[in-house]
This record gives structure tokens, sequence and C-alpha cells, in this order.
């Protein structure tokens, strides 16, 4: 505003003092058009151009005395402000309403457990590890592509600029600032906000009836033989499916740069991050003739404990929600998955006719370590899951004597 306002100030002048001592249509003209192109980022400027531009045509037109000239031009430079004021009130209110839905918090206390966790050496970038990891970041990509241009991110990039005083809102009000930051949009509630995920239950309310599970009393079922020990394309693309919307790059929020010098991201300084939650049940396609369904899909933590343990909860995980949730040690099998997981497989899998046990990574890739101080590749924790098939194999009658 203070800029725009200055601004204006010195067009009236320029244009009055071509008026009274030129009266040229032609430096008129010449005097708007300039400035007019020097001023394409602020609507108030353009306004009062357009404005003082006009009167002085109209004054020259009917041979207006200079003072009534210069009292109109006066008016007609500021009255643009003048309107302004009511829209920048609104402005001032909404982004005080803003800050407190969306104060400044900070994320390096959240991931403070990091760096007392024990130095983790990433494992060697095998051609497995590439395969898996590459699908993880080439989905995350078409997440965060989109996501670094939308207006979220710079609306709240702007929502940093105005954690100030009214002064500094003022300056900023928007249409009224000048071009130093022209990729910037404004702080808005309806770029900003992003729907909360509901809790979503492990095994749904619709399967959790008991009367749904048949009834093979007396008959004797098939060996649950084992089928596969190594991970596929298919169950591959349905871990990687799970850490892209467990991750929600569009949730990530944004951090302020530091101001100590130093340069980088201010994990003290975030404003708009969502934790990181699923906001869809993971769904296996068909395989083998059938649907198969969730039993089981946990977090396990790798670095806030003494030892890997595995949260307990009802819901598919959600970050707020496990910070008092229950823990577990890992299974037999998931010990036995998690040093493969640390040797650079990514997908750990024993796999039965009627049961899918897995012990899937989740690694620090290139976005993750903004927030996550540790070297890509690292093994943050894992997703621990263990399908079924929605009835037993077909059983097979008694044999007759």
């Amino acid at each position: 505003m203070i800029e725009s306002l200055f601004l204006s100030t010195v067009i009236l002048i320029a244009l009055g003092l071509a008026y009274t001592f030129y009266r040229v249509w032609v430096v008129l003209l010449i005097i708007g058009v300039v400035t007019v192109l020097l001023g394409p980022g602020s609507w108030a400027v353009f306004c009062t151009t357009v404005a003082v531009l006009t009167v002085a045509c109209g004054c020259a037109l009917w041979k207006v005395q200079m003072p009534y000239f210069w009292i109109s031009a006066t008016i007609a430079a500021f009255l643009p402000y003048m309107l302004a004021i009511p829209a920048i009130a609104a402005n001032y209110r909404e982004i005080r309403k803003l800050r407190e839905d969306y104060p400044v918090q900070s994320l390096a206390a959240r991931l403070a457990y990091e760096q007392a966790a024990p130095k983790m050496v990433p494992p060697a970038r095998t051609g497995d590890l590439h395969q898996t990891t590459s699908a993880v970041e080439a989905r995350l990509n078409r997440e965060i592509s989109p996501w670094h241009r939308d207006r979220r991110r710079r609306s709240l990039q702007s929502l940093f600029d105005v954690h100030a005083e009214f002064a500094a809102d003022f300056v900023r009000a928007d249409g009224f600032g000048s071009r130093r930051m022209p990729a910037r949009v404004p702080a808005r509630r309806e770029y900003i906000e992003l729907p909360e995920p509901e809790p979503i239950p492990v095994v749904p309310e619709s399967e959790q009836d008991s009367a749904a599970i048949p009834d093979v009393t007396g008959m004797a079922l098939r060996p649950d033989v084992e089928m596969a020990s190594k991970a596929d394309d298919q169950l591959s693309e349905f871990h990687a499916d799970g850490v892209v919307d467990f991750v929600n790059p569009a949730g990530f929020g944004v951090a302020d740069w530091r101001r100590d010098g130093i340069g980088g991201r201010d994990l003290t300084r975030v404003i708009g991050f969502q934790p990181h939650a699923f906001r869809q049940r993971p769904q296996l396609p068909e395989r083998r003739g059938a649907m198969w369904k969730i039993e089981q899909l946990q977090l396990v933590s790798l670095l806030k404990h003494e030892t890997p343990v595995a949260y307990e909860s009802d819901n598919l995980p959600r970050m707020d929600e496990l910070r008092e949730a229950r823990t577990r040690p890992l299974n037999e099998f998931e010990a036995s998955a998690l040093e493969q997981l640390r040797t650079g497989e990514e997908l750990a899998v024993h796999e039965t006719r009627d049961a899918i046990e897995m012990l899937g990574s989740l690694r620090a890739i290139h976005v993750c370590t903004d927030c996550h101080q540790v070297p890509q590749q690292t093994l943050l924790g894992a997703f621990s899951y263990r399908l079924r098939r929605p009835t037993p194999t077909p059983p097979t009658p008694p044999t007759r004597l």
C-alpha cells in the first residue's frame, strides 16, 4: 500500500505538471502509457493512472482552470484507495482468522527423536530397491508436481508474509502490493483448507459380523500351503499406493526460510502441515480368483523406541492417533522380514493359499528429507499387512473308509 501510494502521488504530480506547462495530448498519453507499463502489478496504481489521465484530458478539453484541475485530479488519484478500504478491512479480518486456524508450529520438536536415534546407514541401492522405490517416487512426483504449483502452497507461503502487525497486512493487502513477489497467491481459506481425514477402521463394520464367517465344522480343510515368499508387481503396486496415500503430499504444509544466515528451511516455523494418515482403504485387486480383505495394517516404528514395535489400532495408521496407541513387539515373521528390509528389500512377503503376510518399507526419498533430517533411502518405518481370503479354500469332505 505504501509503495503504491507513493507511485500514485508521483503519477499525479507528473501528469499535473504535464497538464500545467504543456497541455499537450501526446505528452499526457505517453506519460500515462509509461506509468501503466511500470505498474501492472498494482490495481490501485493502474486505477490512479487511468483516473488522473481521464481528468487531465477532460480538463484540457473543457479548458478548466488550474486550481479546479488539481482538486479534481487529487480526488481521482486517491479515490481507488478510499473505495478499497472495506475490502482491505475484510481481508485483514480473514487473515487474522487464518492465523488462528493455521498457527506456526514446529516440526523440529516432533521429529527430535530422529536425532537421538542411532545413525542408520541406508542400504545399497539394489535392483529390487531401485525398482520399488522408483514406483513410490514416481507416484509421489505425480502428486507433488501439481502441488508445488497449486494455490495451497503459495497461499500458505503468503500467510507467512502476514504473520506480523496490521501494518504488514495493510502493506501487502491483495492488489496493492508491489511486483516483488509475482508468484505468490493471496492467503485465502478456499486455497488452504483441506478436509480432515476421517478414521478408517481396518475391518469395515459390515465385515465385523461373526455370522458372516462360514461354518465349516466337521469338515477337513485343505492344508494352507505356502504359495510365494517374494513380492510380485501386484503386491508392490498395492504397497506403493498405500504409501502415497499415507504420505499425502498435499498436506506437507510450508516451512519458512531460515533467518540465521545458514539457509534452508526452518522446521521450527511450519504452517499448514497435516499429520500423515490413510485417507482411503487400500484395495488389493483380484488375486487368484478372490478379492482379499485386509485383516491387519499396522505401522512399525523403528526410531522412536529402543526396539522396533508395531502400533496397535482398530483404524488404519494415523500419526496423530498413534501417539497414544498401544504397542507390541514384532512377531516372528515381522522380525525376520525387517532384516530383509534393512538389507535392501522393499517388500517382504509370506503368502499361503488363504493368507498373505507382508512387511513393506517406508523409506526417506527426496521429498521426505525436507523434514526428516536423515539420508535418502533411510528406513524410517514399515507397514505390517495381513490379508485373508473372504472365505477359506473350499473344504474337502472327510474321507470315507
